[in-house]
């Protein structure tokens, strides 16, 4: 599916389920069934586990400022990617960071 593939691409980029379907020639309800179809998911929760686990990397791999990796991530205000970013793994980024650099080992699996 041609939105899957770009999403998988392009995970930073401001998403819209409009520009999606009309990518794929679809209307906005017909592409919201069939991509569930495909990826067992909606659009809107897999770019958000996309983005999350690029952000997760980068928090572990580099220095850069919360907020630079929340914004190189898609979000567009520090305060949003922080209360994402916890949702999904149960700690806030500064402490995921914390975590991963004492722990080399795995890190923090996504909350449930």
């Amino acid at each position: 599916m041609i939105a899957l593939m770009a999403m998988l691409m392009r995970a930073w980029l401001d998403w819209h389920l409009s520009s999606q379907a009309a990518t794929c020639h679809m209307s906005r309800a017909n592409f919201a069934r069939v991509f569930r179809q495909v990826a067992g998911t909606t659009p809107a929760a897999l770019l958000q586990q996309l983005r999350m686990a690029q952000a997760a990397q980068w928090l572990r791999q580099d220095g850069r400022p919360v907020a630079e990796i929340g914004e190189q991530a898609g979000y567009q205000s520090e305060a949003a990617f922080n209360r994402v970013f916890k949702r999904h793994f149960g700690v806030g980024p500064g402490k995921y960071r914390r975590m991963a650099t004492l722990k080399a080992g795995a890190p923090p699996a996504p909350a449930a």
